[in-house]
């Protein structure tokens, strides 16, 4: 049986998240679909546009089977914890599988980055370029590029998705590996583009 998790936030709905339902279920064929959602707040400590029950119905009627309320002091947190607090929980539900959005990169770039990150070099290289750079995320992307040097996962690691996306794939290490993650490359306009598409997120 396969049961297939994804974390999501609906602050509000849209077209992207339709998208990653849709391929998830083209690609996947689940037999149970479960979302962890977020409340009242975002991971970002905005208020959500829309209550809890809403973003419930909303998810119920966009697809899923089963939806998994996120306590709020487990989002209410940075994206590390995000991400272990909502793995933690769909394994939980018993799910096989965990479907994430990222941009223009693969699985397989974002296990390098994390085989770097986890390299012996990394921290000392990274607390160095925080007194340069003053900036944990451009000190993170400017340690992978010195370690690697490659720029494109630099570049890669900066982009919202893949950093929770990196972050699913650390929590899934430590929670329990047995569970497959799958990327589905997101599409359409981001948050800092004003060229709005059919799918902005």
């Amino acid at each position: 049986m396969r049961i297939v998790g994804i974390i999501i936030e609906a602050n509000p709905f849209h077209n992207g998240h339709t998208y990653l339902i849709e391929q998830c279920k083209e690609k996947l064929k689940p037999d149970l679909l479960i979302a962890v959602c977020s409340g009242y707040f975002t991971m970002r400590g905005e208020i959500s546009v829309l209550s809890k029950y809403d973003k419930t119905q909303i998810l119920l009627d966009s697809g899923f089977d089963i939806v998994i309320d996120l306590p709020t002091i487990c989002y209410l947190n940075s994206s590390k914890k995000f991400a272990e607090n909502s793995i933690y929980l769909l394994n939980q539900a018993g799910i096989t599988d965990l479907v994430f959005g990222v941009e223009n990169c693969t699985l397989d770039q974002l296990s390098e980055i994390i085989k770097i990150e986890e390299s012996s070099s990394f921290h000392e290289k990274y607390l160095m370029n925080t007194k340069v750079l003053y900036s944990n995320k451009l000190s993170y992307a400017k340690t992978i590029e010195d370690i690697s040097n490659n720029k494109f996962l630099a570049e890669i690691s900066l982009l919202p998705n893949n950093t929770l996306a990196l972050e699913y794939l650390k929590a899934i290490k430590k929670i329990n590996p047995n569970i497959i993650p799958h990327s589905i490359k997101r599409i359409g306009s981001n948050d800092n583009q004003t060229n709005i598409t059919d799918y902005p997120s």
